[in-house]
Parts: structure tokens; sequence; C-alpha cells
């Protein structure tokens, strides 16, 4: 009923370039021909390298790709307390610039399904709820306030902590699962069976 608005490439970087070559200006043109004048696709390229990410937006016709340099940046100062990551992350913006990208349109984030949540790698180090805490609403100011297309990966905003691949996919909702009924979360109380 009400349409899409863009489309997350899963596993970009295993599929070949030329079939992206493709896809990507087809579906930019069935976009505009329904009045859509942006349409974002953002490719998962899962490096965070921003030079192996600009190769990837240049050959295969991308727009935008997943700033997986940007999450690595921000997870190092929040959590290592030292700002050379991003300094350096933003120093190859201009990597990404082509006829059809650049930087500011890539999608930012804290953590994912795959690699785990922004609050499991802060909890990790500092189990201290207010210390953590602090760290985490830091990590999000950063989040919005930094170049990019901000994307939150739902339960972040509940202090989930998770873990890897399937431990990073709880239920918002009363779980049977045990493991997440009894998880900590970082300034909230635990799930429980409520």
């Amino acid at each position: 009923e009400v349409g899409i608005d863009g489309f997350r490439l899963d596993t970009f970087k295993h599929v070949n370039s030329e079939f992206w070559q493709d896809f990507l200006p087809a579906m930019r043109k069935v976009a505009a021909d329904q009045g859509k004048s942006y349409f974002p696709m953002w490719g998962e390229i899962y490096d965070s390298d921003p030079g192996r990410i600009a190769e990837w937006i240049k050959r295969s016709a991308l727009s935008e790709a997943l700033d997986f340099p940007v999450q690595n940046a921000i997870a190092g100062y929040v959590i290592e307390e030292s700002a050379r990551a991003l300094a350096e992350t933003f120093d190859g913006d201009d990597l990404y610039i082509t006829p059809v990208s650049d930087a500011s349109k890539n999608g930012t984030f804290l953590g994912n399904h795959d690699m785990g949540r922004i609050g499991g790698f802060i909890y990790n180090r500092y189990k201290d709820p207010e210390t953590s805490l602090k760290k985490l609403e830091i990590a999000h100011a950063l989040l919005f306030a930094l170049r990019g297309n901000p994307i939150v990966y739902y339960g972040d905003e509940f202090g989930l902590i998770g873990g890897r691949d399937k431990a990073a996919r709880q239920s918002l909702f009363p779980t049977e699962v045990r493991e997440w009924q009894s998880q900590p979360r970082i300034g909230m109380e635990e799930s429980g069976t409520r």
C-alpha cells in the first residue's frame, strides 16, 4: 500500500559487479518512474577499509554503502577513547565521490545482526551501569550528528547487548529464551518474562 523507499543489499560484495551495473540503474529507473527522486540502495560490504568500500562503489554503479568504516571508528572512539580512527575514516571521504555517490549518502550504523550490538561492545568493556550508559549515549549522539544516513538496529534504544549473529536478534517482547530473559541491558532492567 505504501510502496518501497529503498533497499539494503545484503552480501553485496559476494555478487559480481556486472550484475550490479545492470540491476542498480534499472531499479533507479523503476523508482523514478514511480515518482521517487531518491531511492537509496545501501550495499553491505563488510569491510572497515574505506578504499575497499569505494572500490565496490565505483565498479558496481553503487550510490550508497553501509558505512562499516564509520561503524568501526565510532566503536573505537567510544570504547578505546581514541579519535584517531574517526579522523582517518573521514579523511577518506573523497574516495567515495563518483557522479552518483559521496560519503554523505552512506548508511551509518553502530552494530547489526551479524557483528553484534554496540551495547554489547560497550558492556563487554564497561560493566559499570553509569559508564556504559554514558558511552551508549555518546555513540548514538555521534551516529546522529555525523555525516551519512543513521540506521538504528532495533533494540539498541532499549539497551540490548546481545552477542554475535543469532545472539543479537533478541525479541522486544516477552520471551521464552532463558538467556535473553536474564541478559543485562544498558540503562534498563533485564527483560525477564514481561
